[in-house]
């Protein structure tokens, strides 16, 4: 699907009735700070089960390895600078969008009414 970028998330955390709706399957925190403290409590809640559809995974990639985490929540760390993850990410990524070419590439099509089947463009 379409990644949802939310601009002014906060303004929306006022309403705890849309909480449940806002929920994130993961939450990704780069880095150890929440600037939000609206925004810190809602990602305590999407952790720590208050939903009704169960809780989110949370996932903090920082290159200090001290915790950040007070009530406990976090259900994966990574302890790596962010940028060594944007590269391993990236190098991932096009490795994945090189593989779906392939497969793309290497589909079978009809040749005609020879009976014969192209596959990757070889007869």
């Amino acid at each position: 699907g379409r990644l949802a970028v939310i601009h002014h998330m906060d303004h929306l955390l006022l309403d705890q009735s849309c909480w449940e709706v806002l929920k994130p399957d993961v939450i990704l925190q780069l880095g150890p700070r929440i600037t939000s403290k609206r925004m810190g409590q809602f990602m305590e809640w999407c952790a720590g089960g208050g939903s009704s559809s169960g809780s989110s995974y949370w996932v903090y990639v920082d290159g200090n390895s001290s915790r950040h985490d007070p009530g406990h929540l976090v259900t994966h760390r990574a302890v790596l600078p962010l940028p060594t993850l944007a590269h391993t990410l990236g190098a991932f990524l096009s490795t994945h969008q090189q593989q779906k070419q392939q497969q793309r590439r290497a589909r079978v099509i009809p040749a005609g009414s020879s009976g014969m089947a192209l596959e990757g463009g070889r007869a």
